[in-house]
């Protein structure tokens, strides 16, 4: 299956930029910038979304009725979805 992500033009961040601009990067990664590559310590990178561009992209990856088991859960957590 291909998810059309172009590796050239995916933003990167170390781990240790992302933990000392958190709240910066989550505005990026809101306003455009999705998927952001981070670089982890670890080295067990992970790629972040932007919520809409994550369902956009993989919708047809998940069962039906997925997207709102996850919502009413982060609902019920107190988690902004």
């Amino acid at each position: 299956m291909e998810f059309g992500m172009d590796s050239n033009r995916v933003f990167t961040i170390a781990q240790a930029e992302l933990v000392l601009n958190f709240e910066e990067t989550l505005e990026k990664i809101r306003n455009g910038r999705s998927p952001t590559h981070v670089l982890c310590d670890n080295h067990e990178n992970v790629v972040v979304f932007e919520w809409e561009d994550y369902w956009n992209r993989y919708t047809d990856v998940l069962p039906s009725g997925e997207r709102a088991r996850i919502e009413a859960e982060c609902r019920k957590r107190g988690d902004p979805s």
